[in-house]
């Protein structure tokens, strides 16, 4: 059987933490990274009631094996709209459909009306081997984020 991507629905969302559950792994791959199950498939299941968030899922055989989530917004700087990866994770025995997931990324904001993509990547997972992986299809470093916890 081959690996299907799909659209991770709002009903997906309602009845299943399958998601959520599964990003828990990404915890694994950065320590920056920690997700409240419940949490986050509340939040996304609100953002994808207003139509804001998405997530693409590649399943086989009812296998979650990875997926990519994004919201979409308006850039604040100029008129165009722009799909903004939110996550995006690859079970590690499965890191081959990374770029399958991606291109399903680039097509569905194309149908939702974005002219821009935005990738982000966790500072402590796989940096070198991303940066490349990006630049070699197309993106190129914009900005650099830094974040700090206030007590």
């Amino acid at each position: 059987m081959t690996v299907e991507i799909r659209e991770w629905t709002v009903q997906d969302s309602e009845h299943s933490d399958r998601l959520a559950q599964f990003l828990k792994q990404f915890e694994q791959a950065s320590r920056e990274v920690k997700v409240d199950v419940e949490y986050a498939r509340q939040r996304y299941l609100e953002m994808k009631k207003r139509g804001v968030a998405h997530d693409l899922v590649a399943e086989e055989d009812g296998i979650l094996k990875g997926a990519i989530g994004f919201i979409v917004a308006p850039d604040l700087h100029e008129n165009r709209m722009v799909a903004i990866e939110t996550f995006w994770f690859v079970a590690p025995q499965y890191r081959g459909i990374g770029r399958e997931l991606m291109a399903a990324f680039e097509k569905r904001a194309k149908e939702l009306g974005c002219n821009r993509t935005a990738m982000i990547h966790m500072v402590d997972s796989m940096p070198d081997i991303l940066k490349a992986f990006y630049e070699k299809n197309g993106y190129r470093l914009v900005e650099c984020h830094y974040v700090k916890d206030l007590a």
